[in-house]
């Protein structure tokens, strides 16, 4: 077969990328119209860079992909990135050629200098294809697991009343190691107040002036930008924990989403150790939400993970692998050197 990639203006070409994912997602007809005008009318970094795979034979578009803009920060340095996003190939056209071919053309943008690096948290199946294309493996993604309260679990055993009187016991000794856990941080934090918010304003500006850069692999967090990521978002309702100190400056903010008595963690970001967010943030979560876990999906080799462990979030494997493209004579993006902190926030979805 021959085919063909073109690029195009994602918004001249809104019908024929709806047509292309409604085939491959039916499932989510209803949610792809609301994503579409999300992530490629509203985008604060512009739209993102598009493809269309067309077959010749029968001159239709079988496929396509995108780069989402989006400015990132590496070791000090901003520099314009984009997320690899959106590629999909009718299941009759499922072959390695059509979709190494969007896959090519998507990497050349940083050849060409309009990305200097691009990045995607890829299911196997599209990290075969990018390695293929020249991408680098920079390692997996996980999610680690905080559990609050057993009883959820307790309640789908068959011995009820057996699997409840554990549950009680080990509820009680998760409580404990909590309390031992968090005291000297919460003894640490005891100048700062918490705050809930729904919104993002001046002051997450001024905040994001004061994280620092040097040594990082970061994504920009401006007021505008986390508006547009968690405020208009089509996905979850996002809430914002905030912990401020007595003189009313923000410390630290971490954003998160309740589902099925979950707590999802999508980003956390303070200029200090993280100890004292996340032990302010389970005490608020154990005060005002029944929630069974909390849970929170980033690269495996983020800098904060030792904390999550020490709070007794527990590792599981996740699907997703961490792939990099970057421009010829750009900077390694080695975990080894730089301080990642790439989250579940960062990817193109909720």
């Amino acid at each position: 077969m021959s085919y063909e990639v073109i690029r195009v203006n994602p918004l001249e070409y809104k019908t024929e990328v709806l047509n292309l994912w409604t085939k491959n997602h039916p499932h989510l007809m209803d949610l792809l119209p609301k994503r579409f005008a999300w992530i490629y009318e509203n985008n604060p970094y512009g739209p993102p860079t598009s493809w269309l795979l067309r077959d010749n034979k029968s001159n239709a578009f079988i496929g396509t992909t995108s780069v989402i803009p989006r400015n990132m920060w590496i070791n000090g340095e901003k520099v314009i990135a984009g997320i690899a996003a959106d590629m999909m190939v009718d299941k009759n056209h499922r072959t390695l050629g059509p979709a190494l071919m969007l896959q090519r053309a998507l990497v050349s943008t940083c050849e060409e200098g309009q990305y200097q690096f691009v990045y995607g948290f890829s299911p196997q199946a599209a990290s075969t294809v990018q390695l293929r294309a020249g991408f680098t493996s920079m390692g997996r993604c996980i999610r680690v697991l905080k559990v609050l309260s057993t009883e959820r679990f307790s309640n789908k055993q068959k011995n009820n009343l057996t699997a409840r009187l554990g549950s009680g016991i080990l509820d009680t000794c998760i409580k404990a190691a909590d309390f031992i856990l968090s005291a000297k941080d919460l003894w640490q934090a005891g100048n700062l107040s918490t705050e809930i918010l729904d919104s993002f304003d001046y002051r997450f500006d001024q905040f994001w002036e004061k994280v620092p850069k040097q040594n990082r692999v970061v994504g920009e967090k401006t007021a505008a930008y986390l508006t547009w990521r968690y405020t208009i978002s089509p996905y979850n309702s996002h809430k914002v924990f905030t912990i401020i100190n007595q003189a009313k400056d923000m410390r630290g903010y971490l954003i998160f989403s309740i589902v099925d008595q979950a707590i999802h963690i999508y980003d956390i970001c303070t200029p200090d150790k993280i100890d004292p967010l996340l032990s302010l943030f389970i005490l608020y979560v154990k005060k005002n939400y029944p929630a069974h876990s909390i849970c929170f999906m980033l690269f495996e080799y983020c800098s904060i993970i030792p904390s999550l462990t020490r709070h007794l979030f527990v590792k599981r494997p996740d699907d997703l692998t961490i792939v990099t493209y970057c421009k010829k004579g750009f900077p390694s993006l080695n975990h080894t050197s730089l301080s990642w902190h790439l989250y579940a926030g960062d990817k193109d979805i909720g």
